[in-house]
């Protein structure tokens, strides 16, 4: 064999063998470089951080919550009821006529709305039928009083003649009385008794005709008029009185041991202020006093019942005028002075919180949360009998979320702190110059 064969065998084996080194060498690439490259980011991650700069710890600022405080008081408190009620006449009668017949005049007052005053007259009925009756009545008590007297003559001469015949004799006192004309007597003056009767009635039934106000009353509905023919027991007018009205309000059972309830024959009750509010204006506002309380419970509400009485609701005898009246049918807001409460602390309803517990600021600035005893719960007030003490401040604003112990802060204190603040800035400011004086002329040496 020459060497050009053998030289040419060798590159074939060569040449079989490559492809199996170039397999290992890619498999070690693959899989060591991967590995190299996470170990350096490693090292590097390790050594920034054990080189890097490191962040000093700091305490947080405490968070402080803003809140409005109301120093607690204690004093004397009277007690208020606030209810609501209806205005409704203390008097109203349906007027109806007494005869029958035709009216023939009417009062310019004779109007839904009029005024009247008492004893003045609303409507005639036409009176001639009863002026003659009256005429008649009085010419048979005049028949009546004639034969009256002539049967007393009679008996007088009946008894001279009884006197001169009955001497010894044993006369019954039956005849005796037939002979003296004792029944005939009694008949004549029982009939000018019926007379004198009769005439008395025609009489009332002639003043009848008229008709006239029994109190001082406004009409509220009239049933009549002029021309118009009316008989006995026949609505003319619906009157309500002026002088005074009542004021009919429900109000609480537990809430009437709070009241002065007066008694029949017994003084004045409650004090109360009755406000007639049209929106958030007060139109009108009278005095009056508790009345009476009623005897029934109401249906629906299951409340006491009371009626405050209130002097010149249409305020005729001090103005005059009607922007001021309580009008019938107004509904009406009624404040009744109760009983009075002997050192007890005057609470904003809005400062109680879950119906008996109260938020104070502690001298530390923190948050308190007490029970507190309830002597009273009004509309807007609250008073407390027990649980707080003269000068707690009292939280009034809301708080998110409540936790005893809380920090707090007052607009005032948070003012303070801020004015403190100002001034060592301002005398900081005010160094500052000098120090800077100072080593400018230090450099000049220099």
């Amino acid at each position: 064999m020459s060497d050009q064969d053998r030289q040419a065998g060798h590159g074939d084996l060569q040449d079989e063998s490559r492809p199996h080194g170039n397999l290992f060498v890619r498999f070690l690439t693959r899989l060591l470089l991967p590995a190299v490259v996470i170990a350096a980011g490693v090292l590097g991650a390790v050594k920034l951080y054990r080189t890097g700069p490191k962040a000093k710890r700091r305490t947080p600022a405490p968070q402080v919550t803003l809140v409005e405080v109301e120093p607690a008081v204690r004093g004397d408190k009277r007690v208020v009821v606030q209810v609501m009620g209806t205005v409704i006449p203390a008097r109203e009668i349906a007027l109806q006529a007494e005869v029958g017949g035709r009216v023939v005049e009417v009062s310019e007052n004779f109007v839904p709305g009029g005024l009247l005053r008492e004893g003045e007259t609303l409507l005639q009925i036409e009176p001639r039928d009863y002026e003659l009756i009256v005429d008649q009545r009085q010419s048979e008590l005049a028949r009546a009083r004639r034969d009256y007297k002539l049967e007393e003559g009679r008996r007088e001469i009946a008894k001279r003649e009884w006197e001169l015949h009955s001497k010894g004799g044993n006369a019954s006192e039956t005849d005796t009385e037939l002979a003296l004309r004792e029944p005939q007597l009694a008949a004549a003056k029982a009939a000018l008794d019926a007379a004198q009767a009769s005439l008395e009635q025609a009489r009332m039934n002639l003043a009848r005709t008229t008709l006239k106000a029994p109190f001082d009353a406004v009409i509220r509905e009239t049933s009549a008029d002029l021309g118009a023919q009316v008989a006995p027991q026949t609505p003319i007018a619906t009157l309500a009185g002026t002088r005074g009205c009542w004021v009919k309000a429900s109000v609480g059972v537990d809430r009437l041991k709070w009241l002065n309830i007066p008694r029949a024959g017994a003084g004045g009750g409650s004090p109360a202020v009755v406000r007639l509010v049209v929106g958030d204006e007060t139109v009108a506002e009278r005095e009056g006093r508790l009345f009476r309380l009623l005897g029934d419970i109401e249906s629906q509400g299951r409340m006491a019942q009371i009626l405050v009485e209130v002097d010149d609701p249409l305020a005729l005898s001090s103005t005059g005028k009607p922007e001021g009246a309580l009008l019938l049918g107004s509904f009406v807001h009624v404040d009744i002075e109760g009983s009075r409460l002997q050192g007890v602390f005057a609470v904003g309803r809005e400062a109680i919180r879950d119906g008996r517990f109260v938020w104070l600021m502690s001298n530390k600035g923190t948050l308190v949360i007490r029970k507190v005893d309830i002597a009273w719960r009004g509309r807007e007030t609250i008073f407390v009998g027990g649980g707080l003490q003269e000068g707690d401040r009292i939280v009034t604003s809301g708080i998110a979320a409540p936790v005893e112990g809380m920090a707090l802060v007052t607009e005032e204190e948070l003012e303070a702190e801020r004015a403190k603040g100002a001034a060592r800035d301002g005398a900081s400011a005010g160094r500052q110059p000098a120090a800077d004086t100072t080593g400018r002329s230090r450099e000049q040496q220099k």
